[in-house]
């Protein structure tokens, strides 16, 4: 970790140390000793060299914590091997069945001709005994991670390759995807499957992952430091209001905007789509609202990708009636501008935080998304009539734009949701040093954005 902590940026050291203490992935190793062996394949020392497990150990429970317990002298994953692990043969696989599960991915496979590259790309590879071991118990413990790694490397790939990157780089690209999430493996799974709102504290552990990951990359002999990279910064954004540095576009680097857009792709066809019948086409409204949030050749070429592909929208109404779709975005467009001005009012207490820093972590958190609301005409007064004349009498022609104003709204809560994250972190590494009257303006502003999260929520 010293090495990275040398740039001298405070926020990144803080997750380093996080990261640093982000031992658990023995407990997935010991769950996964269940179904198949995984054995030590030297003596595991501790960071003072004592002897704790010694080679040809299974790692069962017992031995996992007692691991838990020590800081190690080398990696685990450097010292153990599964009994089966996947193959390229078996990855391969993983991709046609999510063709076959999500057919807009298979409708853009084929209008862009991507099989082929993608075929080319996993006969290339030799990927690292350490990746495939760690994608193995990817797959075992996090089933839903694995799939997501498996589709934004597909689609991580497809953006290289559409952007006009060299085939090196659309590899990179493509292992960076894969990878992307690795270091939630280090990670308490107490936390990493936990339902609901998370503390500062567990928070800060997930944002470790991209920490973790990277440096996982990055100690593989041979490893292309690109991907590692990509994996550090797939949650920066342009805008600086991304982590775990709050980078801005002249800082960030080509691939982690790439991953960063697979990702945002990924939760967006999968947990918000998925359920509803709808497909990437529907996420148009999102990549409109987000132009400036990623480099915008990745937003051009995922537009573009979605455009060629010839896909169609999905028609999709969550209620079934228009009437209450209406009175829907009618209730949430209200909460929306009760929100802009809780974003205001906090933007004008940060400066009563006497760090600096935090100030500047509200001030990347608030302000993009105040102005993302302002200026999404969503909370027009115009609008408002509208949708009130349009709830008492429906126009079915209309449904299109109601259909994207309900996309645009999602895409604002979660932004809201992220800011919501930011304030309550800031109350915890500074609360205490606040005057009370201050910190109760805090705590308000939090819970009323809190409240219009629990309303609203798709």
């Amino acid at each position: 970790m010293t090495a990275m902590a040398a740039n001298g940026n405070g926020t990144l050291s803080a997750l380093e140390q996080v990261a640093a203490e982000q031992n658990h992935y023995v407990s997935h190793l010991a769950n996964v000793n269940d179904r198949q062996d995984v054995i030590s394949t030297e003596d595991i020392h501790n960071a003072n060299g004592l002897l704790i497990v010694k080679k040809g150990s299974r790692i069962n429970r017992e031995v996992a914590e007692k691991i838990l317990q020590h800081k190690l002298l080398k990696p685990l994953e450097e010292q153990v091997v599964l009994e089966k692990t996947i193959d390229a043969s078996g990855l391969g696989g993983c991709f046609q069945k999510l063709q076959g599960k999500y057919p807009d991915v298979k409708q853009i496979d084929e209008a862009l001709g991507f099989n082929k590259t993608l075929e080319n790309i996993l006969k290339r590879n030799r990927l690292d005994k350490i990746i495939m071991q760690k994608l193995t118990v990817l797959r075992e413990e996090f089933q839903a991670e694995y799939e997501k790694s498996i589709f934004c490397a597909w689609l991580s790939a497809l953006l290289a390759s559409e952007a006009g990157l060299r085939s090196d780089e659309v590899e990179v690209a493509f292992i960076a995807g894969l990878c992307h999430d690795i270091g939630l493996l280090h990670i308490s799974p107490d936390i990493v499957n936990k339902r609901g709102a998370l503390s500062p504290d567990e928070w800060r552990a997930i944002q470790s992952h991209v920490v973790v990951g990277q440096l996982l990359l990055k100690n593989i002999p041979g490893s292309d430091s690109r991907a590692a990279t990509a994996v550090l910064e797939h949650h920066e954004r342009c805008d600086g209001s991304g982590y775990p540095v709050g980078k801005t576009d002249e800082h960030l680097e080509m691939m982690g905007q790439i991953v960063g857009m697979a990702d945002s792709m990924q939760a967006i066809r999968v947990k918000q789509f998925d359920r509803l019948g709808r497909n990437l086409r529907d996420a148009v409204p999102y990549l409109h609202m987000n132009a400036n949030t990623h480099f915008q050749v990745v937003y051009r070429t995922m537009y573009s990708i979605i455009r060629k592909a010839g896909l169609e929208p999905s028609h999709v109404n969550p209620f079934g009636d228009i009437r209450m779709l209406v009175s829907h975005l009618l209730m949430r467009g209200k909460s929306l501008q009760g929100a802009v001005w809780i974003l205001h009012d906090i933007l004008d207490l940060a400066p009563r935080l006497g760090n600096a820093g935090l100030q500047r972590k509200l001030l990347k958190a608030c302000k993009p998304v105040a102005v993302m609301i302002t200026s999404s005409g969503l909370v027009r007064d115009e609008i408002f009539r509208w949708l009130e004349d349009m709830k008492d009498r429906p126009d079915p022609g209309s449904f299109d734009d109601f259909a994207d104003m309900e996309l645009m709204q999602n895409e604002l809560y979660w932004q809201l949701k992220k800011v919501s994250r930011v304030v309550f972190d800031c109350l915890d590494r500074e609360g205490g040093a606040l005057p009370d009257g201050h910190r109760a303006c805090f705590e308000e502003a939090g819970s009323s954005l809190n409240k219009i999260l629990s309303t609203g929520m798709a």
